[in-house]
């Protein structure tokens, strides 16, 4: 008897280091740049790569959400000073701060999340303050620019399912909190879900290769399917989408005033939008709505809704390389002053 209990433990000892093993080899290779290059083919692409559709870099990660939430707010250094940049899915994949010179990316943070609301964005804006220090070296060395689409001002479906993992607490009337209490315990359950998504993603590569993503022709049906896609969206909050935006924008309004009670430098951005786009209610009234707003708060509001060229589009919303690259470039423009100022500072 002595002799089985003896076996079991050390089978029990070798299983459990085993587990460990596979547990940190996933870890550490959802870190490691070789592995991202090959789950992620077109993340090095240059910002002057041949026209292809852009998409996000989600890492080693399902989605970008996830990537947000367990890698970039964890490793992020706010102590010199910060460029966030808040915006949905349309800055996600084409403002590409990785492919920027060193010293943009050690200051620019791309808090891009698909399908957020100004809500979203205001509790993900209270969490960084609250609980990151995304304003410990003063406000005075923080520069904070909103990228707006219309779809910012109606509800989210998309933001609740970022906090599957247990590492966050989200009420959706309320705050975004750190759970739970004991440091070493969150960062175990952080670490578990980088090794499941890493895990996940090596299954959907094998089991769903993707193709490329191609640009489709847009025709007058392809237009309406855009357009009808665009009144779901903003029925998320109701018929009376109007009375929906009228609450998100009070909650932009919120922001503003947080961040310039703290000196934060604040600017906004009204992102490129197709013709389909333009000749829909949603984005005039929007328009009207955050222009007097801006001027009230005095805020530089850049209005790029016109920037681009239906042909600089790969689907309803995003970006094709070229496009990226304007986005880009400009986006490079705005921060620089800023960011030129953080590096002098730093010696």
């Amino acid at each position: 008897m002595e002799t089985v209990i003896r076996f079991q433990t050390r089978s029990s000892l070798v299983l459990l280091v085993a587990i460990l093993f596979v547990f940190t080899g996933l870890a550490a290779g959802s870190r490691n740049e070789a592995v991202l290059d090959w789950l992620n083919p077109d993340r090095r692409l240059p910002l002057e790569a041949d026209q292809i559709p852009r998409l996000a870099d989600k890492g080693a990660f399902v989605d970008v959400g996830s990537r947000v939430f367990l890698n970039d707010i964890p490793r992020s250094d706010f102590s010199g000073g910060a460029v966030s940049l808040f915006g949905a899915s349309t800055l996600a994949s084409a403002v590409r701060v990785d492919l920027l010179p060193d010293v943009y990316r050690r200051y620019t943070h791309n808090w891009g999340i698909p399908a957020v609301s100004f809500w979203n964005e205001s509790q993900l804006l209270h969490y960084l303050i609250d609980y990151e220090g995304l304003l410990e070296a003063g406000g005075e060395k923080n520069l904070v620019i909103f990228f707006i689409d219309y779809a910012n001002a109606t509800r989210s479906l998309y933001f609740k399912g970022l906090f599957r993992y247990g590492v966050y607490r989200w009420e959706p009337e309320g705050g975004l909190y750190p759970t739970p209490e004991f440091a070493l315990v969150r960062a175990y359950i952080r670490e578990h879900a980088r090794a499941t998504n890493l895990l996940n993603t090596i299954w959907r590569k094998y089991t769903r290769p993707s193709r490329r993503k191609q640009r489709r022709e847009v025709t007058s049906e392809l237009v309406a399917e855009y357009q009808a896609a665009a009144h779901e969206i903003m029925s998320t909050g109701g018929e009376d989408w109007e009375a929906e935006m009228d609450v998100q924008v009070g909650v932009l309004e919120d922001m503003l005033d947080l961040l310039r009670s703290r000196d934060v430098r604040v600017m906004a951005v009204l992102m490129p939008a197709a013709s389909w786009y333009q000749e829909m209610d949603y984005l005039p009234a929007l328009r009207r709505r955050l222009e007097p707003l801006f001027d009230e708060k005095g805020v530089d509001l850049f209005d790029w809704s016109h920037l681009l060229p239906d042909e600089d589009f790969s689907d309803h919303a995003h970006y094709m390389s070229s496009g990226s690259k304007v986005l880009t470039e400009k986006v490079r423009a705005l921060i620089d002053d800023h960011v030129r100022m953080l590096a002098r500072e730093a010696g």
